[in-house]
């Protein structure tokens, strides 16, 4: 373990221990479809990653700047490094997938949701768990370490004494998507095709479900 310590740079090694709680852990879910390889090659990359992901887990609190580089990395993760923002990707996948001209997406289309990158916040509660499950970690040698509630702003929602991860801070997926499925398992002993416009900036923000306004994860 020390000489592959040494074959690497000190900022990649004390990274990992944050990339491996983001990418999945006991405590963290995982990105459907999404191994650890392409990750970790990502990861070598990019020093900005690198010092992103060495942050994770100093402080109870994420810093604004450390979320948008692993916004970022989660979107080369899923194939596009030219986009920055989960929500854009998102929107970007599911019309190249399901979509037609102007925007048009139609629910004969057989793509698996699941495969999409989760949206902005979705991403940020998983970043909150992973930051604190490395926080935990980072803290393993002190005898008595002052640890928060996993449920105080941590990623966590506790109800009835069970702990559950906050998936994210509103709906799963805009009404309009909703509306499809729900007219496909009304038809879906008919072949009939039905077809649902959507602006591009509509479906962005739709996508955020975040009540503001974009893996834990929401694919996991």
């Amino acid at each position: 373990m020390t000489k592959l310590a040494m074959s690497r740079t000190p900022l990649l090694c004390t990274s990992l221990l944050g990339l491996h709680a983001f990418t999945g852990c006991d405590s963290a879910s995982a990105f459907k479809g999404k191994g650890k390889l392409k990750a970790i090659k990502s990861l070598e990359k990019d020093e900005s990653f690198q010092r992103a992901f060495e942050k994770l887990g100093d402080s109870w609190a994420v810093d604004e700047l450390v979320i948008d580089d692993i916004e970022r990395f989660t979107c080369v993760l899923y194939g596009n490094p030219r986009t920055k923002r989960v929500n854009e990707l998102r929107f970007q996948n599911l019309q190249t997938k399901c979509g037609g001209t102007d925007a048009t997406l139609s629910k004969s289309s057989n793509f698996d949701l699941a495969s999409l990158p989760p949206c902005r916040s979705a991403l940020q509660q998983h970043i909150y768990r992973s930051n604190y499950q490395v926080g935990v970690w980072k803290r393993a040698h002190i005898a008595k370490p002052s640890i928060p509630k996993p449920d105080d702003g941590n990623g966590w929602t506790s109800e009835n004494g069970v702990m559950q991860p906050k998936w994210t801070d509103g709906e799963v997926m805009p009404k309009q998507l909703v509306d499809i499925l729900e007219e496909s398992i009304g038809d879906s002993d008919t072949d009939t095709d039905s077809e649902i416009e959507l602006e591009d900036n509509d479906l962005i923000v739709g996508m955020s479900t975040d009540s503001g306004s974009d893996s834990d994860d929401v694919n996991n």
